[in-house]
Formats: C-alpha cells, sequence, structure tokens
C-alpha cells in the first residue's frame, strides 16, 4: 500500500466533509418542504380553481362593463 501524504489525506477529508454536509442539507430542506402525495394535489387544484375562478370574473366584469359602457358614469 502507498501511503498518503499529509496534503492528499486533509483533501480527501475535507471533500468528504463538505458532500456529507451538502447531502445533509439538502435532504433535510427537502423532507421539510415537501408535502404528503394527497396534500399536494389537492393544493395544486385549489390554486388552479382560483385562477380560473379569477380570470373568468374579470372576464365577465369586463363583458358587462362593455356591454353597458354608456350607462355607466365616467368619473
Amino acid at each position: 500500500m502507498q501511503r498518503m501524504s499529509q496534503g492528499t489525506w486533509t483533501r480527501r477529508a475535507l471533500l468528504a466533509v463538505v458532500l456529507g454536509a451538502a447531502v445533509a442539507t439538502t435532504v433535510g430542506s427537502t423532507q421539510a418542504q415537501e408535502l404528503p402525495t394527497g396534500a399536494g394535489r389537492v393544493v395544486k387544484k385549489v390554486q388552479l380553481m382560483a385562477l380560473t375562478g379569477t380570470n373568468e370574473i374579470k372576464y365577465k366584469v369586463g363583458l358587462i362593463v362593455e356591454n353597458n359602457a354608456g350607462k355607466i358614469p365616467q368619473p
């Protein structure tokens, strides 16, 4: 077996520590942010419904304002 020099050993140890820390922080933050599968789908569905409803209301109000432009007093 070859003997590792002090510099080689230090670099390998430092690399192992950095890789370990990176993996630990990635796994910890990912698990904290994830929702259970069913809850994630429900959240996405509600967000989509809210966006769709808002756009539909804006469209219908726009049509009402356009059709009644002469009846609405201007400021």
